[in-house]
């Protein structure tokens, strides 16, 4: 037992130092992985705005990834945030704009959702610090000239108003702005007004309660889904959950948050789907066979969603003005547990998920007729180690189109 605490101290740094070693060389083998794209077939020119985010787990770090066809971008949570405070894989396109214009970005929120990018344009929509205007700030990316506008809330309710959604569509900016009306007694519930900007003259078309207190009952909880805005269109989609009892409090980031309690198992939530077609006035049920689906977007007059059975998963589109299902596509292969991500671009719906920890399948379906139109695979690069294979895991995220 001497012999043993005489030497003790020297195995321990032994051990440490062999612990300390082994840790290095992980590290460093982790640190040279890399995501490549491989095409299976198509054409990588209908893939080379696409970006895919998400996180790359490593056995001592986990980090934000941001891979294209030709280029893959790694960001540490620890240290490798920019100077902005933010990441890579976070804020990729703020990121661009703080770099390309700089001024205009100056004093901004970082909320992604606030931006919305043209060729031509970007604009930033916002609300003030008293929540009493409506401020909208345009630059044009050629001259570099920055328009300001402002709009005072004349008719919303309620606090905490905060813009949910921006589309610009032929000098038109269409906004959907939310507020939290408090009901007292069972809980609170969020209304939705439109806001209809002719972005040419400077005026305010129109400002319109879309979603009130008196469309749902006091247990309910609304979220805007999606929504499509063209010259003869304006359709929002919403989700609805009924809860027999709401939880509401203030999270770490300061924002008032509202849940559904999931503690009264005898009461089950109810989840619906519902349209608003803002140029007729009319609401429209969506059946439930779509609302069981996930990863709803709204495209013209069609719902495209995922829907999956236990013998494969299929992309579906509800047809808005007919009121018809059709299959667009059948995807191969099982479902590894970590969700299909849904992007749709020019008549094209892009389809990635996580084929094992170390694949992603990437597939571009032709809505119009079902055709595949590129199959590909990003994959982690080669490791030097098989057990290192066993302890990296890519998860996707996020699927985004680049200007």
């Amino acid at each position: 037992m001497k012999h043993i605490k005489k030497y003790w101290g020297l195995w321990a740094i032994i051990i440490t130092s062999t612990i300390a070693i082994v840790i290095y060389y992980v590290h460093m083998e982790t640190s040279k992985i890399n995501l490549e794209w491989k095409t299976v077939s198509g054409e990588e020119k209908i893939v080379e705005d696409l970006s895919i985010k998400g996180h790359l787990f490593t056995p001592y770090q986990e980090d934000y990834f941001s891979s294209t066809p030709n280029n893959f971008e790694r960001s540490s949570q620890e240290n490798v945030l920019l100077s902005n405070g933010l990441s890579i894989y976070q804020h990729e396109r703020l990121n661009r704009f703080i770099d390309e214009y700089q001024s205009f970005m100056r004093g901004k929120s970082m909320d992604d959702s606030l931006y919305h990018e043209t060729d031509e344009k970007i604009i930033y929509t916002s609300v003030d610090d008293e929540e009493e205007n409506l401020l909208i700030e345009l630059l044009d990316k050629q001259t570099k000239e920055v328009y300001k506008f402002e709009y005072p809330f004349e008719n919303i309710e309620g606090s905490y108003i905060s813009v949910n959604s921006t589309e610009y569509v032929e000098d038109e900016l269409y906004i959907i702005i939310s507020s939290l009306d408090i009901n007292g007694e069972a809980g609170e519930n969020y209304e939705y007004y439109l806001y209809t900007i002719d972005m040419k003259n400077n005026q305010l078309v129109e400002e319109r309660k879309i979603i009130g207190k008196e469309d749902q009952e006091k247990t309910d909880i609304i979220q805007l889904i999606d929504d499509t805005f063209t010259e003869n269109q304006k359709v929002v989609m919403f989700e609805k959950y009924n809860s027999p009892e709401l939880i509401s409090y203030t999270n770490e980031n300061g924002e008032y948050v509202s849940e559904r309690s999931m503690d009264d198992s005898d009461v089950e939530d109810v989840r619906q789907l519902f349209l608003l077609d803002l140029i007729n006035n009319e609401k429209i049920e969506i059946p439930n066979t779509i609302a069981l689906g996930s990863n709803h977007i709204i495209r013209n007059q069609f719902v495209y969603y995922l829907r999956e059975e236990a013998e494969a998963r299929y992309i579906e589109q509800y047809n808005i003005n007919k009121q018809e299902i059709d299959t667009i596509a059948t995807l191969n292969g099982e479902d590894t547990g970590y969700g299909t991500l849904l992007q749709e671009k020019n008549s094209y719906m892009y389809i990635a998920n996580l084929n094992s920890n170390l694949e992603i399948n990437l597939e571009v379906i032709n809505i119009e007729n079902g055709d595949s139109s590129y199959k590909g695979h990003i994959v982690v690069s080669e490791l030097s180690e098989q057990l290192l294979k066993e302890q990296i895991q890519i998860m996707p995220q996020e699927l985004e189109f680049r200007y």
